[in-house]
């Protein structure tokens, strides 16, 4: 193969343009065999890796690239690629000195003065990233990454105006620009005009104008998501995807968020979901359940459910943890089980409702829920399946966010549990606690969300 290596490089880089992650994965780690220095396999079998979200395989592809560069433009191409899993992995540091040594070598590249303002956003340092921003905008003023991200570095230094001002000059057809826009208006007391452009919006925007209101209750602005939330619900007044957000903030309580809800928020962030989770949030539980789980899994093959998979990230954990005969996902979003095949673990990926599917599921060795509790409030009937479907002595691990009450809606639209309501429905449903620790499940509003960990087996 490395006879024709600059061939199979390109046809790898094709296949990764198409989005075939596994079949370019597969030619570079086989160019990486028998030249493990080979600059161009490093630095694609890097970038696929941080396509996966898998930042620590990542990692050390990307520095063999930044030590085999021979010419400054593939030792910066390699530096700032390197800056991105460094970011997410909260190697903060070793980010900025990666970007800051390509912005050293090539400071004309807009979109590095962009990274390096990411990281700036990362650690709060408006100003600086305030910097970044503008230089990036000085060499290409049409970058509409950089104008949005101007002026919620703004918003965040409580120049609220001057934001809205930035919006109004550079009108730009993003999702991410009318979030800003609409709670950019609302915040500067122009409320009416971001709800008379709501109200002129064709139907054919429904997802776009709920994505708005959830903005604004992300960046914790609870009051202007409310009032967004009230002003679709006219237009809209049966839309669990609407209702259950409105019921969330208004302190109405469920007993599960509506699948409608769970499908289309996370259809909705599917391609974005790896990064803003990992890199933004700072989610790391798959990868922790899965070290905690090691200890507990037999040395031969099993067979592995993945409730409520996602993109997959617990899937590729696990894979490092234990022996696989099959790993099955399901999930209600169709657009996240695309990202999930894309990491090339699953035996099989099922769209459906979790409950509909443990139904009828045969017995399997180990389940997996990581994230997915968050979505139900009374977890009895989830107990009471899983418990038919586990093999003898067989897993449940999980997470869930923590509370004080036995269980309770947040603001959030997510569900809380406490330690004492989770052991109690276990010991009810004949489950013995092999594990459990508290841990910071993510953050949110730039404060740890609290949450546990539980392993616990049939007995």
């Amino acid at each position: 193969m490395m006879k024709h290596s600059e061939k199979w490089i390109s046809k790898a880089m094709a296949l990764l343009a198409q989005g075939k992650l596994g079949q370019a994965k597969a030619i570079a780690t086989k160019i990486l065999k028998e030249s493990p220095k080979h600059y161009q396999a490093n630095l694609l079998l890097g970038v696929i890796y941080l396509k996966l979200g898998d930042n620590e395989q990542a990692i050390p592809l990307l520095q063999v690239a930044v030590q085999t560069a021979r010419t400054a433009t593939e030792k910066v191409q390699a530096l700032n690629n390197l800056s991105l899993p460094l970011s997410s992995t909260n190697r903060l540091d070793d980010a900025l000195q990666a970007i800051n040594e390509a912005i050293a070598i090539k400071p004309t590249q807009a979109i590095f003065y962009c990274n390096r303002a990411n990281l700036h956003e990362k650690l709060q340092n408006w100003h600086a990233m305030q910097e970044d921003l503008q230089q990036a905008l000085s060499i290409d003023a049409e970058i509409e990454e950089a104008i949005i991200s101007l002026s919620v570095c703004l918003r965040k230094q409580k120049r609220l105006n001057e934001a809205l001002n930035l919006l109004d000059a550079h009108p730009l057809h993003e999702p991410d620009w009318h979030n800003e826009w609409v709670l950019l208006c609302c915040l500067t007391g122009n409320a009416q005009r971001a709800l008379d452009w709501i109200s002129q919006q064709p139907s054919t925007k429904q997802e776009l104008l709920i994505g708005i209101a959830d903005y604004a209750a992300e960046q914790g602005d609870l009051g202007i998501a409310c009032q967004l939330y009230e002003a679709l619900l006219k237009r809209w007044p049966d839309n669990q995807r609407l209702l259950h957000p409105y019921h969330s903030l208004a302190g109405i309580p469920s007993d599960r968020a509506p699948r409608e809800y769970v499908t289309s928020l996370y259809n909705q962030h599917a391609e974005q979901f790896n990064q803003r989770l990992l890199d933004t949030l700072g989610y790391r539980v798959p990868e922790r359940l899965a070290t905690r789980l090691a200890s507990f899994l037999p040395s031969s093959p099993i067979h592995v459910l993945d409730l409520g998979c996602g993109t997959g990230l617990a899937g590729q954990e696990l894979g490092i943890h234990a022996q696989l005969k099959s790993l099955i996902g399901v999930d209600l979003s169709e657009q996240m089980l695309k990202q999930a095949e894309l990491t090339g673990v699953y035996s099989h990926l099922v769209q459906e409702d979790i409950f509909d599917y443990l139904h009828t599921r045969p017995k399997v060795d180990l389940i997996l829920a990581t994230d997915v509790l968050i979505y139900i409030g009374a977890l009895s009937p989830l107990f009471k399946q899983v418990s038919h479907c586990l093999t003898q002595q067989g897993i449940f691990a999980f997470s869930t966010e923590a509370c004080d009450n036995d269980w309770q809606l947040t603001p959030s639209g997510r569900f809380q549990h406490s330690l004492s309501h989770v052991l109690t429905l276990a010991k009810a449903h004949h489950f013995q606690l092999l594990h459990h620790e508290p841990c910071v499940i993510r953050s949110e509003h730039d404060q740890p969300v609290h949450g546990e960990i539980y392993i616990f087996k049939t007995i």
